[in-house]
C-alpha cells in the first residue's frame, strides 16, 4: 500500500507577508504605468515647439543656449537693439568660449514676473537652455496678468514643486501632481500676495459687462461730441418737475458742456467763473454730481491742471450720477494710475457701450502692450468717432501710434480764423517735427485772450527760446513747469526746485516734470517733492477706484473729505476739534465726545504726555461719539501701549475709511517689524496725505528709516506751521486707560512674530530656477541696476529670497552702487527710467563676469 506523499504545511499569512505582498504589487503596477505613459510619450513625440511664427529661431545644437525673461530692461528699452544687455553679454561670452552663444530674449516691456515666468515654460524643453536670466518684478504692482495661470503652473508642474523636481522625468510624478492640484489642494494655485512685490493686493477688475447708458434728450449729441448743440437741447427742453434733483442735473450738465465748449474755444461758452457757479448749484442740489465733478476736471485740464483734474475725475468715479460718466472718469483714472487690469475692464465696458468715444480710446492707448486684449486693439485700430477736433486728432495719433508726421499732418492746412487750440497745436507740431517754434509761440502770446491762453504761450516760449533769450517771467503751472526744466538746464539748481514746486502745487504733471528733469531735477529729487505735494489732495483710493464702490463706512461729508486734506479751514463743529489739533493748535470743544478725545489726545502725544495721551483716547474709545473717531482712537491707545495686535485691528479699520492719515502711519511704523502683519506692511509702503508740514515729512522719512529723502525734504521750502502752547489737564482715567498703563509699564503685549507670506515674486524665481535645473542649465536672478526706492525694494526682495530659496542672484544694483557715484549714477538714466548704453554695457558685462566666475564659459 503505497503511502500517501507528505503535503508541506502552509505558512501562516503574517501581516508583514501581506504588506510586503501589496507593495510588490503596487511596484509592478506603479512600473508597467510608468512604461505606458513613457511608450505613449516616446509614441506621441514631443510635446513643446517653438512659436509656428517663426518669431524664435530654432536652437543650435553647437551653440551655448541662454533664455533672457523679464520686462523692458530684458528688451533693451530706449536703446539701440545690439545695446541690449544681453546682446552685450552675448559678445562677451561668444568671445571668453570661442564658440556661438545663441541668445533668446524674451523680454516684454510693462510685463510682470509672472508673464516672465509663463514665457520660460513655453521655451524651456524646446531651448534647452545652458543658462537662464531673469529680470523682473518692478512692475508687479501695476498689473496682475498671468498671476492665476502662473500659479497653476507651480502646483501642477512638478519641475517646480519642493521635492519633486528631481523625480519630474517620471510621467506618473507628473499625473500625480496634476491629479492632486486639480481635485484635492486648490490651495496650490493661491494667488494672494499680501507681503508685496507680487499681484498689487488689489481687488479683481469687474467682470464684463456694458456701462449703462441714460438716454438724456441731449445724450446723442454729446456722444457725438456736437457739445453746442447738445447745450442747445438741453436750455429748450422744459424739465420734468421742479424737484432739486432735477434742477441739479440740468444744471451739472449745463457746467459739463460749457467747459467742453471753453475747451474747444467755442465763443458763447460763457466764463470758467460762470461755469465754477454752476457746478457750485449742482453739487449743492444733487441729481448727478458725477457730471459736476467731470465739468470740474475738464475746466482743470482747459488751465493746464492735469493732477487737479484726475483728483476731479476719482471724486467722479465715486459720486451719485451718470454711470456713462463715472465709469469713464474711473476708467481714465486708473489708467494714470497704471492699474491697468482694471483699467481696461472699465474703459472696454465705455467702449461697449459707446464703441469710439474718444478719451477711452485714448486711455486704453496708454495701456502696456503685456495687458492689451484683442478687442482693445480692435478699438484701437478702428480709431474714434464723432467730432473729433483736428487738435484732439493731433493727441489721438500721438497716443495710439506715435507717429509724428502722421499726427502733424492731421492738422491740415492753416485758416487764419482758426481757435486757439488749434493754433496752440500748430506751434507745438513745430516743436515734435524739430523745428523752430519760439516765434510761432511769441506770436500766439501776443493775441492770448485768457489766463491760461497766456500761461501755454509763455511754457511753449520757456521750452523753445534760446538760452541767452530774454523770455517773460511764468504765470501758471506750465509756465512754472517749462521754467523749472529751463532753469535746470542751465544749472541753476535753486530755482529749478522752487519752480518745480509751485508748479506741482498748481497742479501741473509730475510724470511732465521727470520727463523733462535733468541735473538739477534727479530721480531722488522729483520723487520726494513730488511725494510731498501729490499727497497733499484728498487721497486717491485705488481699490474703491477698481472696485466701482465707495469703501465702507467712508463717510461722505464735505468736512471729512477735508479733513483727510488736513485743511484747517474746516467750519463744521463736529470736526473742528480734531481740524485744529492736526494743524497744530490747541483743540476746541465740539459736539461729538470722540472725536474731542481723539483730538485731545493727539495733542497730549504731540507734547509727549504719554499717559494723558492713554487717558483720553481710552475716553475717545469707550464712550460714544462718531464709529471712526472711536476706532482710531483705541488703535492708537493700543500702539502706544504696546498691543500690537488689537493695534493694528483697530488701525487697518480706520485706515479702510482714511488711508494714509499721519498719525495713523506713524503708530503702525512704531510697531516691532516682527509683530507687523503683510497687510501692515502694505500700508506702510504707502504715504501720508494732506497738508503737512516740512517738519512732518523730514519726521515721517526719518522713522521710515529713509534718511535720503529726510534730508532732501528738509532742504526743500515748505511752509512752517505755527504751534499755540496748550496746557489742558489729562482726562481721568477708565477701566481702558488702566489697562493700557499696565501694559506700557510692563512692557506691552510680548510681540509674536507675525506669519509673513513668501512674495510672489520669489516663489516665481524660485520656480525659474528649478525649471532651468530640470534641463540640466543654470540659472540666475539679476536686480535693477537703478537708484530709486521702488527698484531698491525689489532688490531687498530678491536678496531675500535668494536667502531663503537659494537662487543665485547678481547684484546689479550693487554693483553700480560701488561703481559709480551718485551723480554718476544718476546721469546714466534715461527719461523713461532705464539706463543707457553705458549702463546697459556694464550689465552684459558683469553678467558674462559672473557666467564665467560660476564656470558656465569654458569650451565644451
Amino acid at each position: 500500500m503505497t503511502e500517501p506523499t507528505p503535503t508541506r504545511p502552509r505558512r501562516p499569512l503574517t501581516r508583514a507577508r501581506l504588506v510586503g505582498f501589496v507593495v510588490l504589487t503596487l511596484l509592478l503596477l506603479w512600473g508597467l504605468l510608468e512604461g505606458a505613459l513613457q511608450v505613449a510619450a516616446v509614441v506621441a513625440g514631443p510635446q513643446h515647439h517653438l512659436p509656428a511664427d517663426g518669431s524664435l529661431p530654432e536652437p543650435d545644437p553647437a551653440a551655448f543656449r541662454v533664455v533672457a525673461v523679464g520686462d523692458s530692461w530684458v528688451y533693451g528699452a530706449e536703446s539701440a537693439p545690439d545695446e541690449a544687455f544681453i546682446e552685450v553679454f552675448r559678445r562677451a561670452a561668444s568671445q571668453r568660449l570661442g564658440q556661438p552663444v545663441q541668445v533668446y530674449n524674451l523680454g516684454v516691456s510693462a510685463s510682470n514676473s509672472s508673464q516672465a515666468l509663463l514665457a520660460l515654460a513655453e521655451v524651456l524643453e524646446p531651448v534647452r537652455p545652458d543658462l537662464v536670466v531673469a529680470l523682473t518684478g518692478a512692475n508687479n504692482q501695476l498689473h496682475d496678468t498671468g498671476v492665476a495661470d502662473a500659479a497653476r503652473l507651480m502646483g501642477e508642474d512638478a519641475r517646480v514643486v519642493p521635492g519633486l523636481t528631481w523625480l519630474s522625468k517620471l510621467r506618473t510624478v507628473r499625473l500625480a501632481r496634476i491629479l492632486w492640484v486639480s481635485l484635492a489642494a486648490p490651495e496650490a494655485v493661491e494667488v494672494t500676495d499680501r507681503a508685496g512685490l507680487g499681484i498689487a493686493a488689489l481687488p479683481p477688475p469687474p467682470p464684463e459687462h456694458v456701462t449703462p447708458v441714460v438716454n438724456l434728450p441731449w445724450w446723442e449729441f454729446f456722444a457725438q461730441r456736437r457739445y453746442d448743440v447738445a447745450l442747445t437741447v438741453l436750455l429748450d427742453s422744459p424739465p420734468p418737475s421742479d424737484a432739486p434733483a432735477v434742477r441739479g442735473l440740468r444744471t451739472a450738465w449745463e457746467a459739463l458742456l460749457r467747459a467742453h465748449l471753453l475747451r474747444l474755444d467755442a465763443r458763447d461758452a460763457a466764463s470758467p467763473v460762470v461755469v465754477e457757479e454752476l457746478i457750485d448749484e449742482a453739487l449743492a442740489l444733487g441729481g448727478d454730481d458725477v457730471a459736476a465733478h467731470e465739468a470740474r476736471a475738464v475746466l482743470a485740464e482747459l488751465r493746464g491742471r492735469p493732477r487737479l483734474a484726475r483728483a476731479h475725475r476719482a471724486r467722479a468715479a465715486l459720486a451719485e450720477g451718470n454711470p456713462f460718466l463715472a465709469e469713464l472718469a474711473r476708467g481714465r483714472v486708473l489708467v494714470e494710475l497704471e492699474a491697468w487690469d482694471g483699467a481696461r475692464a472699465w474703459l472696454l465696458a465705455v467702449q461697449r457701450a459707446q464703441p469710439g468715444q474718444l478719451e477711452a480710446l485714448v486711455a486704453l492707448a496708454h495701456l502696456p502692450v503685456t495687458v492689451r486684449t484683442d478687442a482693445v486693439e480692435q478699438l484701437l485700430y478702428d480709431g474714434p468717432r464723432g467730432l473729433v477736433t483736428p487738435p484732439e486728432y493731433l493727441e489721438w495719433h500721438l497716443q495710439s501710434s506715435g507717429m509724428v508726421d502722421r499726427a502733424v499732418g492731421s492738422l491740415g492746412d492753416p485758416d487764419p480764423n482758426e481757435p486757439w487750440p488749434l493754433r496752440t497745436a500748430r506751434a507745438r507740431s513745430l516743436e515734435l517735427l524739430g523745428e523752430p517754434a519760439a516765434e510761432a509761440w511769441v506770436e500766439l502770446l501776443g493775441t492770448a485772450a485768457t489766463p491760461w491762453q497766456t500761461d501755454e504761450a509763455v511754457a511753449g516760449i520757456l521750452r523753445t527760446a534760446a538760452p541767452d533769450a530774454e523770455v517773460p517771467a511764468p504765470v501758471g503751472p506750465l509756465g512754472l513747469l517749462a521754467s523749472a526744466h529751463r532753469a535746470d538746464r542751465a544749472g541753476d539748481c535753486v530755482l529749478a526746485v522752487e519752480r518745480a514746486r509751485e508748479a506741482l502745487l498748481l497742479g501741473a504733471s509730475h510724470r511732465a516734470l521727470e520727463a523733462g528733469a535733468g541735473a538739477c531735477l534727479p530721480r531722488p529729487v522729483t520723487w520726494v517733492l513730488g511725494e510731498m505735494v501729490l499727497q497733499r489732495t484728498e487721497p486717491l483710493d485705488v481699490a474703491a477706484l477698481v472696485a466701482g464702490a465707495r469703501p465702507p463706512g467712508t463717510p461722505a461729508t464735505p468736512a471729512f473729505a477735508a479733513l483727510r486734506r488736513r485743511a484747517s479751514d474746516i467750519t463744521d463743529p463736529a470736526w473742528r476739534p480734531l481740524a485744529e489739533a492736526l494743524a497744530g493748535r490747541a483743540p476746541i470743544d465740539g459736539p461729538d465726545p470722540a472725536v474731542r478725545w481723539l483730538a485731545e489726545g493727539l495733542a497730549h502725544a504731540r507734547r509727549d504726555r504719554p499717559q494723558a495721551a492713554l487717558a483720553a483716547w481710552a475716553a475717545a474709545a469707550s464712550g460714544s461719539g462718531d464709529p471712526w473717531a472711536r476706532t482710531l482712537a483705541r488703535g492708537l491707545g493700543a500702539a502706544l501701549a504696546g498691543d500690537a495686535v488689537d493695534a493694528q485691528r483697530q488701525l487697518l479699520a480706520a485706515h479702510a475709511v482714511s488711508p494714509g492719515q499721519l498719525e495713523l502711519l506713524r503708530a503702525l511704523q512704531s510697531l516691532p517689524a516682527s509683530a507687523r502683519s503683510p497687510a501692515t506692511d502694505d500700508v506702510l509702503a504707502g504715504a501720508p496725505v494732506g497738508e503737512l508740514t516740512r517738519a512732518e515729512w523730514v519726521d515721517w522719512y526719518r522713522l521710515r528709516g529713509d534718511a535720503a529723502a529726510a534730508e532732501l525734504a528738509a532742504e526743500l521750502p515748505w511752509e512752517p506751521r505755527t504751534v499755540i502752547p496748550w496746557d489742558a489737564p489729562a482726562p481721568p482715567a477708565n477701566e481702558l486707560a488702566d489697562t493700557w498703563l499696565a501694559l506700557r509699564t510692563s512692557g506691552g503685549v510680548p510681540a509674536a512674530a507675525a506669519p509673513k507670506a513668501t512674495p510672489l515674486l520669489v516663489r516665481q524665481l524660485d520656480a525659474m530656477h528649478r525649471l532651468a535645473q530640470s534641463q540640466g542649465g543654470a540659472f540666475v536672478a539679476l536686480t535693477y541696476p537703478f537708484p530709486s526706492g521702488h527698484h531698491a525694494a525689489v532688490r531687498e526682495t530678491v536678496l531675500a529670497g535668494a536667502a531663503e530659496r537659494g537662487y543665485p542672484v547678481l547684484d546689479l544694483y550693487g554693483d553700480f552702487a560701488a561703481a559709480f557715484s551718485q551723480p554718476e549714477w544718476e546721469a546714466l538714466r534715461t527719461p523713461g527710467d532705464h539706463v543707457n548704453a553705458t549702463g546697459y554695457a556694464r550689465m552684459g558685462e558683469q553678467l558674462a563676469a559672473w557666467a564665467e566666475e560660476k564656470g558656465l564659459l569654458r569650451q565644451r
